[in-house]
């Protein structure tokens, strides 16, 4: 049947303007193009190219194309008609941006050129022509010419190759533009028609774009199952955008399969620090781990401060003295400082995996290097021994072994056992424990002592409480506001309980608030033994600064304001009531 072909053309400036126009006209399966081409100096830029073919075609190629030279535009597919004309009244803001529209403007014309050669080739040339004026059309990343040039190959029945294909897909990959790529798909044979690494990147820098992770896992799940590798850049992109999801797991899967197509040249190795940072951040000891040895170790990368930080947490939260160890020691080999909190991490990590020889060593190394230490500090200690005697005597037994070594007792660890004794109500146990004190040639705290006074608590011994009072008088050591309100609470464990208020004046006298607990145990004592002062210490609880709670107050019958008044304090009121009043 016969075919016409229409050619527009359109000049929108004055004759005083150069306009170059070429039409050519063929029959049958011939191509036609027009091309009018206006200088950037022209207000309106304008190169149309319009192609009509018969209604009774069975071609998927649209009934008209248009190409505009600035913007190129398609309403669909099947639309009959589509031009633009482009108003650009916008200066160039720089020489930049000039150099890049004179490039743009060369890019175009040749493309122009290459439209006007492809009817003269061969089939072989052809294919060529339409390579290079695919990867123009993705220079310029102009979607609209790329459908024009996928028109005019279905005319000439000149399916395009993997390269050209390729730069069709990645036009729309910059953008996202996963609809383009899908129509694009849907005219050279589906999904089916990708068959190679490099065009499945272009989907896949398109997802990525679009933070569709999931659905990039399953592409690579499909080119698994075709015998497709992916290529690198494939890998590095999906690797950056797990990694901004802080997804470790999925960050260290791309990079197992990156190890095992030897993807890692000496260019990407930095990757494996990304890696590691990722993995300390989502705790993952596994692949922190592995991302240490690889990056650091073999390939001699550095993290920076902020990632052996992390790491130093992860190996005390995880117990892994071994990353702790070689994490200090990669701050050591970089000139970098320790601190408490590095050191009390490692300390941690040994409590973690139960080396608690390594952990009393840690506290020992910390003393020598001049980091001081807290109580807090050994608590790791405290919580790995709870309240097994098994393990509390193992300590002892540890304690007594580095002290052979000559390697010493720091009084912190000391005391943490010493607690642990004291918590698991084995009063003996502390006492045998406590007589190694000069035997290991520590001077006690008094941390020490208010152990010693925890244990006189837990076993309701009043008698050993007051023996260690006078202990802490004898050794000159001051008594702070822990050590009161131990004794305090000692007092309510027995049935005459006078003794309280006087360590409560002391107290006073010293300017010492007493703990909160020290206060809702005196309460309970005095609401169960029915003594009017109750409503003092509760006020008296309200002067230091504390809230009642209300299952302190509903022990407490209410009473008046009055009653309240007649003394200013717990230590000023004595009606000489006891127990049995």
């Amino acid at each position: 049947m016969h075919r016409l072909y229409r050619v527009q053309t359109r000049q929108c400036m004055s004759n005083s303007l150069p306009t170059l126009s070429q039409a050519s006209l063929c029959q049958g399966n011939k191509l036609a193009s027009a091309f009018s081409y206006t200088t950037r100096n022209s207000p309106c830029l304008e190169m149309t190219s319009s192609i009509v073919r018969p209604t009774s075609g069975t071609s998927r190629m649209p009934w008209a194309v248009s190409v505009d030279s600035h913007r190129y535009g398609r309403k669909c597919l099947l639309s009959t008609s589509t031009r633009f004309s482009v108003q650009n009244t916008r200066k160039p803001s720089n020489k930049y941006q000039q150099r890049q529209e004179a490039t743009d403007d060369i890019k175009r014309r040749t493309l122009a050129n290459l439209f006007r050669a492809i009817t003269k080739e061969d089939s072989a040339e052809r294919k060529e022509k339409f390579k290079k004026a695919a990867r123009l059309c993705y220079e310029l990343r102009d979607k609209s010419l790329t459908l024009q040039l996928l028109d005019q190959m279905e005319v000439v029945n000149c399916p395009p190759d993997d390269d050209t294909l390729r730069f069709m897909l990645m036009v729309a990959a910059p953008n996202g533009d996963v609809l383009f790529q899908s129509q694009v798909l849907s005219r050279v044979g589906g999904m089916a028609r990708l068959n190679s690494g490099e065009l499945y990147d272009a989907l896949i820098q398109a997802m990525c774009y679009n933070l569709e992770l999931e659905r990039i896992l399953d592409n690579l799940d499909e080119m698994e199952k075709k015998g497709v590798t992916p290529i690198r850049t494939s890998y590095i992109s999906v690797l950056e955008l797990a990694l901004k999801f802080e997804d470790a797991s999925t960050s260290m899967f791309i990079l197992n399969e990156l190890e095992k197509h030897n993807m890692i040249t000496e260019e990407y190795q930095n990757i494996y620090l990304k890696v590691l940072r990722c993995a300390a951040l989502a705790e993952e000891l596994k692949i922190a781990i592995h991302c240490w040895d690889k990056g650091v170790k073999e390939f001699q990368l550095t993290p920076d401060h902020g990632t052996m930080t992390y790491l130093m947490l992860l190996s005390a939260k995880l117990g892994s003295p071994r990353l702790g160890s070689q994490v200090l020691e990669e701050m050591g080999n970089n000139g970098l400082a320790y601190s408490e909190h590095h050191l009390a991490a490692l300390l941690q990590a040994f409590s973690m995996s139960g080396d608690l020889k390594g952990a009393f060593s840690m506290l020992q190394i910390m003393d020598s290097a001049g980091i001081s230490t807290r109580k807090e500090t050994a608590l790791p200690i405290l919580h790995q021994l709870g309240t097994n005697v098994a393990s509390i005597e193992k300590a002892i037994y540890l304690l007594k072994e580095l002290h052979t070594e000559g390697k010493g007792v720091h009084v912190a660890g000391f005391n943490s056992v010493l607690y642990a004794a004291a918590k698991a109500k084995r009063l003996d146990l502390v006492k045998e424990t406590f007589s190694l004190v000069s035997l290991f040639g520590i001077k006690a705290d008094i941390d020490t002592y208010n152990c010693l006074l925890d244990a006189s608590i837990f076993s309701t011994d009043w008698e050993y409480g007051n023996h260690v009072w006078d202990l802490i008088k004898h050794a000159k050591v001051k008594p702070n506001s822990t050590s009161y309100s131990k004794m305090v609470v000692l007092c309510c464990t027995q049935d005459d309980y006078e003794d309280c208020f006087r360590y409560l004046e002391e107290m006073k006298y010293f300017k010492y608030v007493p703990l909160r607990g020290c206060y809702q145990i005196l309460i309970k004592k005095l609401a169960s033994a029915r003594d009017d002062r109750v409503h003092i210490a509760i006020e008296d609880m309200r002067a230091s600064g504390y809230e009642v709670p209300p299952a302190i107050s509903a022990l407490v019958a209410p009473t008046s304001t009055d009653d309240v008044q007649q003394g200013s304090g717990i230590a000023l009121v004595n009606k000489g009531s006891t127990a049995s009043q």
